[in-house]
């Protein structure tokens, strides 16, 4: 493209010169063929030059993945290429909810807020779990935990499991504690031992209630503690990256909240999407 756009500039030089040359001792005829003689050569040299590939297709080769401190594309997760299918995750905030509307732009799953704390439902929680079920979705839910003790864990749980008598889920409850609380071992705000303690206890008593428990994190906090030593690999992963850096995430992930802005048929304003991979 660049080499293009040099040639281009090359033939447009040579005919401005032409037409404004006065006509002395040189015809036109060779003071055009003088120009073109000079361009050549100033053409031929830039062709001679290894160009970096955006200059050639017209974008960036962008392999930004590549610095040792950054995740190698040649080892990235298995699971980015695998079969996904795209969903949204929803609260009171969007309000009302055409789910049929939702169901036939193309989405094909939802995870709905049961709600926060040891009492706090979503407004719209049982509107929006049994309507998505009606349209077809496949659903799971999450919530927003403030639990910073394993006995406000096991209030949050029995309290989640009491919402969720009488229904079936298709997906885990996710387990949702973005806010730095002060952990069970009473160190500093945010302790990660404290949360995942919190976590692991959460998940099991809903997993002692017939569900499948998983856990969600903005990425910051999944690198801090996903990781063997808080015993909480077993669970699937729901991870917010806003952007294409989930690839620098190592563990495996398995639902990607891409977008806190998107736009789907039947929600009124911005929606969080999702990429939920499919087991192999």
């Amino acid at each position: 493209m660049f080499k293009k756009f040099i040639r281009f500039v090359a033939a447009v030089l040579a005919g401005v010169t032409v037409y404004y040359s006065p006509n002395h001792s040189m015809e036109k005829a060779e003071i055009f063929k003088t120009c073109v003689d000079g361009i050549s050569w100033i053409v031929s040299y830039v062709e001679s030059l290894e160009l970096p590939a955006f200059f050639e297709d017209g974008q960036e080769n962008n392999d930004s993945h590549n610095d040792e401190n950054d995740f190698n594309l040649q080892n990235r997760p298995h699971y980015v290429d695998d079969p996904y299918i795209t969903g949204v995750d929803v609260s009171y905030w969007q309000g009302y909810i055409d789910w049929h509307e939702v169901a036939d732009s193309g989405i094909e799953f939802a995870i709905i807020r049961t709600g926060f704390g040891t009492s706090g439902e979503d407004d719209w929680f049982h509107y929006n779990f049994w309507g998505a079920k009606d349209a077809g979705l496949l659903v799971g839910v999450y919530h927003y935990s403030y639990a910073s003790t394993l006995e406000k864990a096991t209030e949050e749980a029995e309290y989640v499991c009491s919402l969720l008598e009488g229904k079936e889920l298709d997906l885990p409850v996710f387990y949702d504690q973005e806010d730095l609380v002060t952990g069970v071992t009473g160190q500093d705000n945010g302790d990660v031992i404290g949360r995942a303690a919190c976590a692991r206890n959460f998940l099991e008593i809903v997993e002692s209630n017939g569900h499948r428990g998983g856990l969600y994190f903005p990425a910051y906090l999944g690198e801090l503690y996903y990781d063997e030593s808080q015993g909480l690999t077993e669970y699937p992963l729901w991870i917010a990256v806003w952007s294409d850096d989930i690839y620098r995430f190592d563990n495996p992930v398995a639902c990607w909240q891409y977008s806190n802005s998107g736009v789907v048929s039947g929600i009124d304003g911005a929606v969080d999407l999702n990429r939920l991979w499919l087991p192999q």
